[in-house]
């Protein structure tokens, strides 16, 4: 009955696999910056080349991953709005999204002025929110034995986002008024906070479209 919607979110829990292999992919890139670095200080010829292939190797794997899991994630969103309108909406909303992140990108590499980087992360957390939102309530429109599940990740999703969209509005107060000390362990905290629960949260949307892509029928 809704063959599209079930093909579309099958195709966007693959994205996400995808994007978390491409965090993976960064971190073990980070380690071999880590060896590269201490092989340049301990004049290791042979590590240094290592190290240094390794980084530009899984660096490389990284950003295609991610590329390749936002193409997916957009026509998973195209396909799936052909049964639910919500769907299609999230679509929309990604390419916005897109196109803000660009602007503000270029806006911040144009210019010395720092708090332009926090303000593209706040759009960025608020478009991932409403999609987030769009894909939820979409898939309960047409399975809605996954309503109360779908609830619950919403709100947590919902209070990852206000804390870290109050983190980096602060951070730019701060960037304006020059203040440097005092806030900032308050900042690393809430930070750290946010990371946590943004981890929970994206555990349970994974779970959520892996459950959805089954369910629907």
């Amino acid at each position: 009955m809704y063959e599209n919607a079930k093909n579309g979110i099958g195709k966007v829990f693959t994205s996400q696999i995808l994007a978390i292999l491409a965090v993976l992919c960064a971190l073990v890139a980070g380690l071999f910056a880590a060896v590269t670095l201490t092989a340049v200080d301990e004049n290791l010829t042979g590590a240094t080349f290592g190290g240094s292939v390794g980084l530009a190797l899984f660096t490389l794997a990284s950003a295609v991953l991610l590329v390749i899991a936002f193409i997916l994630e957009m026509v998973g969103l195209n396909v799936a709005g052909r049964d639910e309108p919500l769907f299609k909406k999230a679509f929309i909303v990604s390419v916005v999204g897109l196109i803000i992140s660009i602007v503000l990108g270029a806006l911040a590499s144009l210019t010395t002025i720092s708090w332009i980087i926090d303000l593209k992360d706040i759009c960025n957390f608020c478009i991932g929110l409403i999609i987030v939102h769009h894909v939820l309530y979409g898939v309960a429109n047409i399975c809605p034995s996954l309503s109360d599940k779908g609830m619950s990740v919403w709100k947590v999703y919902m209070a990852t986002i206000i804390i870290a969209v109050v983190v980096n509005i602060v951070s730019i107060v701060m960037a304006l008024l020059k203040l440097y000390t005092g806030s900032a362990v308050l900042l690393i905290v809430f930070t750290l906070l946010d990371a946590v629960l943004q981890i929970v949260a994206y555990v349970m949307f994974v779970s959520f479209l892996a459950k959805a892509k089954k369910e629907i029928i």
